[in-house]
């Protein structure tokens, strides 16, 4: 089914709930927008993901859009908008990594490699107090490095579940996370001085 501008039934039908009319957007807009994701973070699998996760939001605002070059909008700006967080969470990672790496020398020696033993502890410890679907999507992501497409099969749930997930995951890791790794870096720089 090809949409046109002045598909009202389509429109009222994506308003309704039908998923007929979410379908017919998925299969005409899903792979322009991947590739529009692709040209922004040149990853193939992560662009597919945030696709999906924008088809996600597409239903969870559809009362709110009356026409299709409004849904046409939506669809392009939100994946756009989430793949620029992606750029910014992904440079933003790689110079935090690149920080630790130049404040942790190599002549750390053993001193680094018991630190790095007690926050992977710590990691761990945090990750098994996670809410247990929420603890079981992160490890399924983190550890075998599934996609969300691949955890929502295995795990039958949603894709839009799966992303929920993980986010609520990094999220409630990250607070704690964070914490324990300044203070291991304060505690390692003040014995280094």
């Amino acid at each position: 089914m090809k949409l046109s501008d002045n598909d009202m039934d389509y429109i009222s039908g994506l308003k309704s709930g039908s998923e007929k009319a979410l379908n017919a957007a998925f299969t005409q807009f899903y792979r322009p927008l991947v590739y529009f994701a692709i040209r922004i973070i040149k990853d193939k699998e992560e662009a597919e993901d945030i696709v999906v996760s924008t088809f996600s939001k597409l239903w969870d605002r559809r009362e709110n859009l009356d026409n299709l070059p409004k849904v046409k909008g939506f669809l392009y700006l939100t994946t756009r908008n989430a793949c620029i967080d992606f750029v910014r969470k992904t440079k933003k990672n790689n110079e935090l990594q690149k920080d630790l790496l130049y404040l942790i020398k190599p002549e750390a020696g053993d001193d680094f490699e018991e630190i790095r033993a007690e926050l992977l502890g710590d990691i761990f410890k945090e990750i098994e107090k996670l809410p247990s679907l929420c603890r079981q999507v992160f490890e399924l992501s983190v550890f075998k490095g599934l996609k969300s497409k691949e955890i929502s099969e295995r795990m039958h749930i949603s894709v839009s579940n799966v992303t929920s997930q993980k986010s609520r995951a990094v999220q409630l890791l990250r607070t704690t996370i964070l914490k324990k790794i300044l203070s291991i870096l304060l505690l390692f720089l003040l014995t280094k001085q």
